[in-house]
């Protein structure tokens, strides 16, 4: 499958958590992307800014069932 872009963020956005999966890039062979997860605090908050940033997302898409 050929990439379309790269520097891609999918963000699943929880009460108490984001969970960020990040493409690594187009260095990359694989598909094998970043995964972590943070809290929803404000340092968490700037922790996901300073993930994103290091892998130098610039589309994110973002997913949440509830009123956030």
């Amino acid at each position: 499958m050929k990439r379309i872009l790269v520097g891609v963020a999918g963000l699943d956005v929880h009460r108490d958590t984001v969970v960020a999966c990040i493409d690594p890039g187009a260095d990359s062979r694989s598909y094998d992307t970043k995964r972590r997860i943070l809290p929803t605090t404000t340092s968490g908050l700037d922790e996901l800014r300073q993930y994103s940033e290091a892998f130098d997302v610039q589309t994110v898409v973002m997913e949440a069932t509830g009123i956030y």
